[in-house]
Order: structure tokens, then sequence, then C-alpha cells
């Protein structure tokens, strides 16, 4: 269960999950992940977007590439009402780690090194 989904888009997310051998309640754990990023403390965002290795343990380190790539995913797959009310739950996550400087790893420590979320998870 989704909370601020019409039963309509909750169906087409179980049928989207069904169709690619994904678990019930998978596009409901991603959206989890993404919320729970946005709360991290500033120094474990920076932490996780730094160049290097993770741990790769979900629940410790999570990857926000990872976790919005799958949503972006989600929302492109599902027919266009269904795909704007998910995006209507992503939107103010996105909104605020955008606010939120991170460190591109693409660029290393050049320059200054950071950039805008929204250039990460463009």
């Amino acid at each position: 269960m989704i909370d601020g989904l019409s039963s309509s888009t909750l169906r087409e997310i179980s049928r989207w999950e069904l169709a690619h051998d994904l678990w019930p309640g998978w596009v409901a754990q991603s959206l989890t992940e993404w919320h729970r990023m946005a709360a991290l403390p500033q120094r474990q965002l920076d932490r996780l977007s730094e160049p290097g290795p993770n741990c790769g343990i979900a629940e410790c380190c999570p990857d926000p590439h990872v976790i919005r790539s799958r949503l972006e995913r989600v929302v492109q797959s599902l027919p266009r009402n269904a795909g704007r009310e998910v995006r209507a739950l992503i939107a103010p996550v996105d909104d605020r780690l955008r606010r939120r400087i991170v460190p591109d790893p693409s660029i290393g420590r050049r320059s200054s090194g950071y950039v805008s979320a929204d250039a990460i998870w463009a």
C-alpha cells in the first residue's frame, strides 16, 4: 500500500511489478528508500555520494543513483496518469535533495567538487 495513490494507480503498479518479475511492494520499498535518503543527515548524504567503495548494503550505504533510477524507470513505464501520481510523490523528495549540496563522484575533488542534487539525479 502506498499512501497518496489512487486504487487504479496501485493496480498499475502491481501489474508493473508482476510484469517485471518483482515482488509485491517493490515500488513502495523504493519510495520508502528515497524518502529515507532525503532524511539522512547532511554528513551521511555527502559520504554516500563521495567516490570510492561503500559497503553495498542498502540499509547502511544506500546508493542515491540506484534508488532514483529505479523510481524513474517506474514513472516512465506506467501509463501517463499513474506515472503522474507517482511523480507527485517523488517530486517533494527530489526538491528537498536538490536544495542540499552533495559531492559529484564524476568530478571528484577538482575545483569545488560539488554540484546540486538535481545534476546528479537528473
